[in-house]
């Protein structure tokens, strides 16, 4: 593929187009409920002791998010997610991530504790994703997103946004696109993201410079 400037942004799946990337890729389930009553716009996070049968071994500290009616739903939702899986295996194709039955029923059983409106809920969806991280943290520690150049001239980064890319996506766009066009980002400081300060090695050795801009 020849291009002038390429911004790669492929989630866990990065280090499979640049492997100077390296990334943990756990996996996380989460339920969408239509809770039985509307609840207060208080966003959760409990520490629960999770039951003798569970898969979860740890205490549990769930996020749960109360959301409003949306185009999606055109009722009130409450978001609840598990812990992160570090032993499931990334799949080659998003199309192939599967959501193990067992893992909601765990964070099913752990809310249901919470809230009798979300326990009397409706589950709306069951679902699995997997995150990039660049390595494991506390729940208070901030760790990356990547987004900047990597050291060849048009080839550029952004991922590892762990858990908060739906949130952090718009202004990754924004920063991104003022880096390629205005040569820096000036919507942000963005110099504790360089890549620099992540890539286990140059990233050059695998992008070869052509006269029409980069060959991957």
């Amino acid at each position: 593929m020849d291009a002038a400037d390429v911004l790669v942004c492929a989630g866990p799946w990065t280090p499979m187009i640049l492997p100077a990337v390296s990334l943990l890729t756990p996996c996380g389930h989460s339920v969408i409920f239509k809770p039985s009553r509307p609840l207060s716009p208080y966003i959760l996070f409990p520490n629960i002791q999770p039951a003798p049968n569970s898969s979860i071994d740890n205490l549990l500290s769930p996020d749960i998010y109360p959301r409003p009616a949306d185009d999606l739903h055109g009722f009130d939702t409450v978001y609840a997610s598990g812990p992160d899986d570090y032993e499931t295996d990334l799949p080659l194709d998003a199309d192939e991530v599967k959501v193990v039955e067992k893992k909601c029923v765990d964070v099913l059983t752990a809310i249901g504790s919470v809230s009798q409106e979300i326990h009397d809920g409706d589950i709306v969806a069951k679902q699995a994703c997997y995150k990039p991280q660049i390595r494991k943290h506390e729940e208070t520690e901030e760790v990356g997103p990547m987004v900047g150049p990597v050291g060849t001239k048009g080839l550029w980064l952004a991922t590892a946004h762990d858990e908060w890319s739906i949130q952090n996506a718009p202004g990754t766009g924004l920063v991104s696109s003022e880096m390629i066009f205005e040569g820096k980002a000036r919507s942000a400081d963005c110099s504790s993201l360089d890549p620099k300060h992540f890539l286990r090695i140059p990233a050059a050795l695998y992008a070869e410079k052509s006269e029409r801009g980069i060959v991957l």
